[in-house]
């Protein structure tokens, strides 16, 4: 019975179960497969920021604001990123903000520096926003509950980047599958050793072993294996305890 490539991919991949669950740190979660959803913790933003720089203010008073007809006011306080400690805003005054700090109590709106004379004292504003304008929400990207990264993913950098926007130092993964790389052949000898009459340098091991990582499994490999079938199997019973699949190649044809 002939096989196609699919059919026989889903045989092989019949083989091994799913594996069970594992935590591992962030860092090293790249490659392995998601073994649940990950709902966020927080939303993002978890706070109403600043999507410019420039100076939050009450968009109702720069009403009129123009190139030619500023509206002046003094600059109460500056708000870096990572402030903490945001006063609220008096009436009639701005903050100058930086991009992704939080906004101040009474600030609706932010003019970009690029419509400002830049002051920081007083300062020029020669735009008239509308409320809202470059005011990031809360939950404006992710809504804290939400899943962010759906179950069977494999882990790479955008899913490991939301995952530690959203908080999580760990993940859960399934195992990675360990796979016995095992190549026959008494002709077989290792690359970099002189060849004798007869001999050829092993390299289906190592081409195995390395799809095998390729695809996610941890590569165990057995080389050199003579064509004796009790050593042969004598050396997989050596190696098997642990193993979750086997690939093997040489001695596949109908010779001696």
């Amino acid at each position: 019975m002939t096989r196609t490539v699919e059919q026989h991919r889903a045989v092989v991949a019949a083989l091994v179960p799913a594996q069970p669950v594992e935590v591992v740190p962030l860092a090293q979660a790249r490659g392995r497969v998601l073994a649940e959803d990950l709902v966020a913790g927080v939303s993002l933003p978890s706070f109403v920021n600043s999507a410019m720089d420039g100076y939050a203010v009450r968009a109702a008073e720069l009403a009129g604001a123009t190139e030619d007809a500023p509206v002046v006011l003094p600059v109460a306080t500056d708000i870096p990123a990572g402030r903490t400690d945001v006063p609220p805003l008096a009436p009639g005054s701005v903050a100058r903000i930086m991009t992704g700090a939080p906004m101040p109590e009474g600030a609706d709106a932010v003019v970009p520096v690029e419509r400002t004379d830049g002051g920081t004292e007083r300062v020029a504003l020669h735009h008239a926003p509308e409320a809202g304008t470059h005011v990031r929400g809360i939950g404006e990207d992710v809504e804290e509950g939400r899943v962010v990264v759906d179950a069977g993913t494999v882990m790479q950098a955008a899913q490991i980047g939301i995952a530690a926007a959203v908080g999580m130092a760990e993940v859960p993964v399934r195992r990675r599958p360990v796979v016995l790389v095992l190549s026959t052949g008494s002709e077989l000898v290792a690359p970099g050793t002189p060849l004798r009459p007869g001999q050829i340098y092993e390299s289906n091991g190592p081409m195995l072993a390395a799809a095998v990582e390729e695809a996610g499994g941890v590569a165990r490999l057995l080389r050199f294996v003579p064509d004796d079938v009790e050593e042969f199997l004598g050396r997989l019973r050596e190696q098997v305890e642990g193993v979750d699949l086997v690939v093997t190649s040489g001695g596949v044809s109908a010779g001696a």
